[in-house]
């Protein structure tokens, strides 16, 4: 079976069971936190800077890994809004597998140019 790794998308931490992870605005910070839930062990924060936007490079390697022909010139469309966000260290600290993660969304405002 052919599958793309941990890794093949050039991600540093890799995060899954959030929804909608790459569509969390700007500013949003992760907390990542395990132990009891009343009383919780808080790891590193991490705040998104930017969203993630497709390019080649990661079909590249892809395609080379799998060996399949054209992987990486379909790859952008394929992973649009599911590549992920750029994020800068809010707060250091551990992150281990299997941590939860408490997502702040800062407050929203729709632009109008009036």
């Amino acid at each position: 079976s052919q599958v793309i790794a941990p890794g093949d998308q050039l991600e540093d931490l890799y995060i899954t069971g959030v929804p909608a992870l790459s569509h969390l605005p700007v500013g949003s910070i992760m907390t990542f936190e395990r132990g009891n839930l009343s009383s919780p062990v808080f790891g590193a924060s991490i705040r998104v800077t930017l969203w993630n936007v497709p390019c080649i490079g990661p079909g590249r390697i892809i395609e080379e890994r799998l060996s399949i022909e054209g992987i990486a010139s379909r790859y952008p469309k394929a992973a649009m809004d599911r590549r992920g966000l750029l994020a800068l260290v809010y707060k250091p600290g551990l992150v281990k597998v299997g941590d939860r993660i408490r997502i702040a969304v800062p407050p929203q405002r729709i632009w109008t140019p009036e």
